[in-house]
């Protein structure tokens, strides 16, 4: 390791302008090391290396810095949505988390008597890590229609398309 980061040292940094001295020694144990301090009793050989360039100013990377893509990924029902916004979603009494958007029809639910009634499926945007979170947590198991969550299922999770990692 410590070949190597000589090695490094030696190609990076021109040896015309020597700004820097660094000693290698032999150490208690007989191993090589390098400082850059004082010369040590048992100097193997002393190097002479250029300053390194200065850095940027701290207002000149965050100029230069692009802004983030928003990415984007093709839902199953073919819309585009953002991949860091998830849904509630609620039908009549139950209610789910999804990472796309609900489905707008309006299903049919058993009433008392036997009639059909008509329950429209609405929906609210929330943010991923609250979705997954209330997914994942295990009093999910008491709301009525968690049956519905969107799980990401092993094969997902092995190819790294869980939406919740």
């Amino acid at each position: 390791m410590r070949i190597f980061l000589l090695a490094l040292l030696l190609c990076c940094a021109p040896l015309q302008a020597s700004s820097l001295t660094v000693h290698e020694c032999r150490g208690a144990m007989g191993e090589r090391e390098f400082s850059d301090r004082k010369p040590c009793a048992s100097a193997l050989r002393t190097l002479q290396l250029s300053a390194p360039p200065p850095a940027p100013a701290a207002s000149q990377t965050a100029s230069a810095a692009t802004p983030i893509q928003v990415r984007r990924y093709r839902s199953t029902t073919g819309r585009r949505v953002d991949i860091r916004v998830s849904y509630f979603c609620e039908e009549g009494k139950r209610s789910w988390y999804q990472h796309t958007p609900c489905s707008n029809r309006a299903a049919t639910s058993e009433s008392g008597a036997g009639k059909q009634a008509k329950v429209k499926v609405r929906q609210s945007r929330v943010a991923r890590t609250q979705a997954c979170r209330e997914i994942a947590r295990p009093s999910a198991l008491l709301r009525r229609g968690n049956e519905r969550d969107e799980n990401a299922g092993p094969y997902a999770r092995a190819m790294n398309r869980d939406p919740c990692e």
